[in-house]
This record gives C-alpha cells, structure tokens and sequence, in this order.
C-alpha cells in the first residue's frame, strides 16, 4: 500500500438462518452488500493510517411472508431504511493498520451509523435502537475489521515458498463471540498475487457474557466450519479476491424468567457465502 493511493473492497455476503422452535422451521435469506474506497493518509513506520469511506449499501431480507430491500440507491423512495444508508455513505471514518494487516483501531464509524437514526424521530426508540444494532453488526467497525484482517492478516511472519502451510487464531463477534483456528496453505504463486487455500474450526468462547435477547436473559454455544479462498497483490499487498464458505451450528439458551418461565432451547443454523473483490 501507498500513501496518498485509494484502494477499495466490494462485499457481498448471502446468508442463510434456519431456527427451528417447536416443531417448526423458519428460514431467512439476508444478502448484504457493500463498497468501501480506502485512502491511505499517512504510513508511520509499519502503521498506516486510512481515511475509509461507504460508497454504497444494500441489505435484502427475504422472510417467509414478505421481502425487504434497504439500498444507499433508493433514496429516492420513502423508505426509512434507505434513507438512513444515504445518511451513512460517503461519511469519513479512519483506520489505523499494520503492515501486516491487523486492525488496531476503526474510528467513528458506530458513531457515524448509529448517528444516522437520530434525523427520524418518528421511529419508536426502542425499535430505534434495535435496528441501529443490527446496522452496526452489518455495517460497523466489527463488520469492517473481520473483512480487512480475513484478506490482509493471514500472512505468516516468516517468508514462505509454495505450498508451505501455516495456522492462524483469530476471532469472530457475529453471530455471537467465537474462537476461529484457521489452517492456511500458499496453493499458488504467480506473478501478479499469492493464492492461499484456508480451513477453519468455529467454536464458542466459554467465557462470553449472557446477552439480552428482546429482553431476555440468553447466551450462545456454537460450532463451525470454513473454506477460505484468498488472492493478495503480489506488488500491493491488497487483497484481490476473497470467496469464504461458513456454516455455524448453534443453540440459544434462554433462562428462566417471567417471558419463559423455565427457559429454553432454541437450535438455529447459519450458512454463509461471501465474495469480496479489491478491484477499483
């Protein structure tokens, strides 16, 4: 990377969540896209500072009933989803990365999102904060740091040759907070981009906290799985292609209280097929 170049990073992640509660099956299809121009404003020794901003957003949600579309594009329409994207491309927020790729900070970009919301008084404020959450879950500086370190922070320290193989932890907030272990191999060397090949475990960090689930006390045990393709720059180091295959198995345990007396068990499954393209 360069100072003063813009790079860029086109996403678009098609999920599958399969829940089944007594008996029954619900499905939902959610596609979220996304384009994101990087400037590099500055490079301290191996740091680079990145000035980054949303060129674009989009969100499908496909219910059993109904279909949802959400686009920065149709801000034309009256559709408050929409309009609250317009409210968040193209606003500036900064990022501080090494050389190596690990994000050490994402700077007003919750802020930028969650602030997006304040312009529609008109919503209800707890509906308010429940979709600004998942707009920052979608779209925030979790959702930005696992993109960049999936394509940038897989490299191992020590030079490699082809077909040398490596392993790498990491982390992972969403569905819930997880362990990933990842086993990497350069598949490829051409002139033009290193092709790495990557297979990974999903588990649950034990130690993560119950969480509130529409006013519910819950926590998350998962397990997972992956297939990771990564093509980086040769001269760049920025990424060229990434295509992830995810599936996370999980059950959700509701304690005691006074919606659930009891508790419960709720299974649901996740299925992810994700692209992403640094081409300008």
């Amino acid at each position: 990377m360069t100072a003063g170049q813009t790079y860029y990073l086109q996403s678009t992640a098609a999920s599958t969540s399969l829940q089944r509660l007594g008996g029954r099956e619900n499905k939902v299809n959610t596609t979220i896209s996304f384009r994101i121009a990087l400037k590099v404003t500055g490079v301290t020794d191996t740091l680079y500072n990145l000035e980054a901003r949303y060129q674009s957003l989009e969100m499908i949600i496909k219910l059993p009933d109904t279909t949802l579309n959400m686009s920065s594009a149709m801000h034309v329409k009256p559709d408050t989803p929409s309009k609250i994207m317009t409210e968040i491309v193209d606003k500036p927020f900064t990022i501080n990365m090494t050389a190596g790729g690990k994000v050490q900070s994402i700077k007003q970009l919750d802020e930028v999102i969650t602030g997006a919301f304040s312009d529609f008084p008109s919503i209800d404020s707890l509906k308010k904060k429940r979709v600004a959450n998942q707009f920052v879950q979608a779209f925030g500086e979790g959702a930005v740091k696992g993109l960049l370190e999936m394509g940038l922070a897989v490299m191992p320290t020590k030079p490699i040759v082809k077909f040398d193989r490596w392993a790498l932890n990491s982390m992972i907030s969403s569905p819930a907070s997880a362990r990933v272990h990842t086993d990497y191999q350069l598949a490829d060397l051409t002139t033009d981009f290193y092709f790495i090949r990557a297979q990974g475990t999903i588990t649950a960090e034990k130690s993560s906290k119950p969480f509130d689930l529409n006013g519910m006390p819950a926590t998350y045990d998962l397990n997972g799985s992956l297939l990771d393709e990564i093509k980086i720059d040769v001269k760049t180091g920025w990424i060229v292609e990434i295509k992830l295959k995810q599936l996370i198995e999980e059950n959700i345990q509701i304690a005691d209280n006074p919606k659930v007396p009891g508790g419960m068990t709720v299974p649901m499954m996740f299925t992810t097929d994700m692209t992403v393209s640094g081409k300008q």
